[in-house]
């Protein structure tokens, strides 16, 4: 088609998956908000078509682009997070949240029952009463304060300020095999 500019020609694959994901993840908080509260949103439908549109466009660039993955000018094709679930099934098991939470965030736990508890160390919330609490067999976090949970992943993109799965899982490996070699620098092979 002569004249009509492709206005995802300016962007890498990884990009454009990447927004795909955001896309997906903004529709189920809009799902999310509209559970707790119906009257959340003010244009629910609407929002719901736009976010659709976007996705729809998105994956038929990206049906385009793998149409052309064979032809040898084409740039590899990055893997997706996807790609990934088994690295983030090793860093779940291998990063203890408490650990994490203390560590990034230098905050004390109290044990209380099963859960442990800490003043949220959350950017933007300021408490002066213990919300923050932690289940350690399940590895999981809620803030009764500022309405947010998660695990580990969820805890590192709010700590680190993105909404990129893909970059907290890197600097989660990064750190984890930083850790591993520390814990080996001191050992003799021989």
């Amino acid at each position: 088609m002569i004249g009509v500019r492709n206005r995802f020609r300016d962007s890498s694959t990884a990009q454009l998956l990447t927004e795909a994901e955001c896309w997906l993840w903004d529709l189920t908080e809009l799902d999310v908000d509209l559970e707790a509260a119906p009257e959340s949103w003010a244009y629910p439908d609407q929002t719901r078509a736009f976010a659709l549109a976007a996705i729809e466009d998105l994956n038929a660039e990206l049906a385009r682009r793998d149409g052309l993955r064979s032809r040898s000018t084409a740039p590899q094709w990055p893997s997706s997070w996807i790609d990934r679930r088994p690295d983030a099934a090793a860093i779940k098991q291998s990063v203890d949240l408490i650990t994490y939470i203390e560590r990034t965030c230098g905050v004390v736990f109290e044990r209380r029952g099963r859960e442990v508890i800490c003043l949220c160390p959350l950017p933007g919330h300021d408490e002066r009463t213990p919300s923050f609490s932690v289940h350690p067999e399940k590895q999981v976090w809620y803030c009764h304060g500022c309405h947010r949970g998660g695990d580990l992943f969820t805890f590192a993109m709010h700590v680190m300020g993105t909404d990129h799965f893909a970059d907290v899982l890197q600097a989660l490996t990064d750190e984890v095999v930083g850790d591993r070699d520390l814990a080996l620098e001191g050992v003799s092979l021989g």
